[in-house]
């Protein structure tokens, strides 16, 4: 990495981008790539990588950007970076083409944020792949395309059909808000972290004079996004990174009118507008749905947006599955904040009481939430049985406090086998009771 910044200011980029004609047709003619079938970048971009990525998908990114020539950033610690004129930004989307095998990754999209010479915004552009990876061709408009993926953990289908969103120029700019200052990746928060080589990454990007003031002497106390799936962080801390990544652009304030939320990561929860203020778009089949409802996942709006892939998604546009991994942190949380938590409140809860709700969606096809609730410590299974009783997956087996508790089952054995379609039971056993009921999988 440190290598590219020497480069910076060496090269020149090939292609003019007050040219009237720009951006090309072909992504060939924009400079990004040394050997475009060799995806060689060109040393004068300079990478960087974020702390809390944006959900895409499951697609992999490598991210990069340049600046013209002689041309610096306006730095700030807690606001948005100022950009030059023509400032390019680029990112490389790459889809597994084997479920869970990251040695076939292959590139599908390379997205271009511009920052145009006539005035203070930007512009966005999608460039698609070739099959072949020899080339990558402007879009004028959005679109979509079905890639087939082999998925081994399929034992009866072997594959899955993957449905990816190319945005056109005004979906980039519905979440590149100019509340949130247009560019997401690019701040303080999302850069600042300690890389392979033990260095911090904008003392790196300092050192490639890539800004116009220099830096304070000490970059861990300025702010810094925690990686959601960092478990070495609090539920809260992860959940909140995750809300801020891919919610905050457009639920801030002097952004999106038909709410008022605030999911910035500074943003005391109190003053979200979230805990348990009453939705305006739907309960989403909650019977007592609240924007965050502590205690009950399953009543809480803004995860049931996140397992919706119809009008009530969340993001509402850009993508076509459902974060699994992502959704957990953000439920964890969320059930937590209902939960006992010294033993005098646990001595509270008079009378022992054990709830298994119906799971949902069922029947189901990627994943199936599984709530519960119990009233009194101890031992706790959460289990799901085939139709002759055996035991193919143990979600939970361990003490719980009393509360609310939210699980997903993303339709797999213990060893991460796809099951086969048909019905299932899900059993809930405490000490004192046992509980099944009845949900249904299609492949």
């Amino acid at each position: 990495m440190s290598a590219l910044f020497l480069l910076f200011f060496i090269v020149t980029f090939s292609y003019p981008l007050d040219a009237e004609e720009f951006p090309p047709k072909l992504l060939s003619e924009v400079g990004i790539f040394q050997d475009l079938g060799d995806q060689i970048i060109n040393p004068e971009l300079v990478p960087y990588t974020v702390n809390s990525p944006f959900w895409s998908d499951g697609t992999y990114k490598t991210r990069f950007m340049w600046l013209p020539i002689g041309e610096q950033i306006a730095f700030s610690p807690d606001q948005a970076w100022e950009f030059p004129q023509h400032t390019i930004l680029i990112k490389n989307f790459y889809l597994e083409l084997v479920r869970g095998d990251p040695n076939t990754k292959k590139i599908i999209e390379t997205r271009l944020m511009v920052k145009n010479g006539r005035n203070d915004s930007w512009n966005g552009y999608s460039y698609q792949w070739n099959t072949e990876g020899t080339e990558a061709y402007l879009l004028s408009g959005s679109s979509t395309q079905t890639f087939v993926i082999d998925n081994p953990a399929d034992p009866v289908a072997g594959f899955l059909l993957q449905d990816y969103y190319y945005p056109s120029g005004n979906d980039c700019l519905s979440c590149h808000t100019k509340a949130a200052g247009r560019v997401l990746g690019l701040r303080t928060s999302q850069l600042n972290r300690i890389m392979d080589g033990e260095q911090n990454q904008l003392r790196m990007l300092e050192e490639a004079n890539i800004f116009r003031v220099d830096l304070p002497n000490e970059l861990n106390e300025l702010p810094k996004l925690p990686n959601p799936f960092d478990e070495q962080k609090s539920l809260q801390e992860r959940a909140r990174s995750y809300l801020a990544t891919n919610c905050s652009q457009c639920h801030r304030p002097q952004s999106v009118s038909r709410t008022i939320l605030d999911l910035r990561y500074d943003t005391k929860l109190s003053e979200t507008n979230t805990v348990n203020a009453y939705p305006t778009l739907g309960a989403l089949g909650s019977t007592d749905a609240r924007i965050i409802a502590p205690g009950a996942a399953s009543n809480s709006t803004i995860y049931l947006r996140m397992l919706s892939l119809d009008s009530f998604r969340m993001p509402s546009i850009g993508s076509t599955a459902i974060d699994i991994r992502g959704s957990r942190p953000i439920a964890q949380w969320i059930t937590t904040m209902g939960v006992p938590t010294t033993v005098s409140d646990v001595k509270k809860s008079a009378h022992n009481v054990i709830d298994l709700s119906l799971n949902y969606p069922n029947p189901f096809n990627s994943a199936t939430n599984i709530n519960f609730q119990i009233s009194e410590i101890g031992q706790t299974i959460l289990s799901i049985h085939n139709i002759g009783g055996k035991n193919v997956r143990t979600l939970v087996d361990t003490e719980l406090t009393p509360g609310r508790y939210h699980f997903l089952w993303d339709g797999r054995t213990d060893d991460g086998i796809n099951v086969s379609s048909g019905v299932y039971f899900y059993r809930l056993q405490t000490e004192q009771f046992k509980i099944n009921r009845r949900l249904s999988l299609i492949r």
